[in-house]
């Protein structure tokens, strides 16, 4: 009875223990499968749960390029006399306008311009009346042929040499009439001939520069363009009035448009030189670096946030509701291949297995699976 006894309080507890053993191992199989989160969890603010939707996605050429001044937008100053500098009185950086005066020149030449002017004027008076007098006395005949043509020739000669000279002044900026008036002016004014800021000055109050020299450099910054180097390879996806997204060494982003695209190849770089219109460049400085995005084409993809995606080992996952109940969400590791990422969506190749599905997005970085 005894023996009876022992055996089947063993055969109780062996059949105890396997039926707590399997429980055990169907408890702990869905924390193996799935990661689960409770309903509080999800719910805190902290988990965020969308579908797969469909975004666009923009094609690009990433290339570099700087920021330059049209031609047309810049100017070299110098003066049209030699002489000494004077009365400089603008800075590199400084902005000036159009018939602004920005230095002096003390010059001998012109001061001599300016006299030879005056004197030809009153001796014009005087040839004038002579040339009219002749002209009456000849049709008359109560004078030479040969008189006539001396007084003729003197006059018209002179009347060039001041209306040459007079033309000089004027191009120079001088006011004829105070000159004729006999109040020379004592230096000659140089004018800004564009709007725009100083770029450069190379010369100095007391200098003596001559006509050949610049000495000032100015830039008009107010309609800059986007010049970008492209490899050869990269053209044939490239054409005028293609859009570019581009960003400055500070991190500010611009817009810009192709207008042209050049048709030799640089024979040291390999690359071709692309002009585009900046949509907006106040603030860009001549000269400045940028790394730019040529958008090429665009196409719609079906795609989640970017922040739901884990990435592990060279492999992209994402959390995706496999199913729940009263006490867990169920959710499991999918592995996901990406075709395409803009700054808020990453394109999913063949989405539809999980297209209807709930993702982690918001959180998904902070689990650990």
């Amino acid at each position: 009875m005894y023996r009876i006894t022992i055996l089947i309080l063993a055969i109780v507890l062996f059949t105890s223990c396997k039926k707590t053993a399997t429980q055990e191992n169907n408890a702990t199989e869905p924390t193996q499968k799935y990661l689960t989160l409770t309903p509080a969890q999800v719910n805190s603010g902290n988990i965020k749960l969308e579908k797969i939707a469909t975004n666009d996605f923009q094609g690009s050429v990433q290339v570099t390029g700087k920021i330059q001044v049209s031609s047309a937008q810049q100017s070299a100053v110098s003066t049209l006399m030699p002489g000494i500098m004077k009365n400089l009185t603008v800075i590199e950086g400084q902005q000036v306008q159009k018939g602004q005066i920005l230095f002096y020149v003390e010059s001998q030449d012109f001061i001599s311009l300016q006299q030879d002017l005056a004197t030809l004027n009153e001796k014009l008076v005087y040839l004038k009346n002579d040339y009219e007098r002749q002209t009456a006395l000849f049709k008359e005949n109560a004078n030479t042929e040969k008189k006539y043509m001396e007084v003729t020739s003197e006059y018209k000669s002179s009347l060039a040499t001041f209306n040459g000279t007079k033309k000089k002044l004027q191009l120079l900026g001088i006011n004829i009439e105070q000159v004729l008036s006999g109040n020379l002016y004592m230096s000659l004014p140089v004018y800004a001939p564009i709007n725009g800021s100083i770029k450069m000055i190379n010369g100095m109050n007391g200098a003596y520069i001559n006509t050949s020299d610049s000495v000032l450099e100015i830039v008009n910054l107010n309609n800059p363009i986007l010049t970008l180097q492209v490899f050869e390879s990269q053209l044939n996806a490239l054409k005028v009035n293609q859009n570019i997204d581009f960003t400055t060494s500070y991190g500010k982003t611009y817009q810009a448009k192709i207008v042209n695209i050049g048709s030799a190849i640089d024979p040291n770089t390999k690359t071709v030189q692309i002009v585009a219109a900046i949509a907006n460049g106040n603030g860009l400085l001549d000269g400045l670096q940028v790394n730019a995005n040529i958008i090429t084409h665009a196409t719609n993809a079906k795609s989640i946030s970017y922040k739901a995606v884990i990435s592990e080992d060279n492999k992209d996952f994402v959390y995706v509701l496999h199913h729940k109940d009263k006490d867990f969400y169920y959710f499991e590791k999918t592995p996901i291949v990406i075709t395409a990422k803009n700054d808020n969506w990453v394109a999913i190749e063949n989405a539809n297995p999980i297209e209807n599905k709930e993702i982690i997005t918001e959180g998904a970085n902070m689990l650990d699976f």
